[in-house]
């Protein structure tokens, strides 16, 4: 099944939205920032990502600009 990847630092984003995605019979997993993403994309390759922008420390488009660097990832 693919996975679908929900990025961001509010928490209660993140869970709301991956249980929507459950409804929908989608495989969502969370991550609670951008660092969390970067763990996360080390063990799987999403379908899709819904990435939060605005986020401390690292934001959405630094975790963008790793995606497009990573071979594996870039598709």
């Amino acid at each position: 099944m693919d996975i679908v990847l929900v990025v961001d630092d509010n928490r209660v984003m993140a869970d709301s939205l991956c249980q929507l995605l459950s409804v929908l019979e989608v495989d969502a997993r969370p991550a609670y920032g951008s660092r969390q993403a970067l763990l996360a994309l080390q063990e799987v390759v999403p379908k899709a990502i819904f990435l939060d922008i605005n986020m401390p420390g690292m934001g959405g488009f630094d975790v963008l600009a790793y995606v497009k660097r990573e071979p594996r990832l870039a598709e």
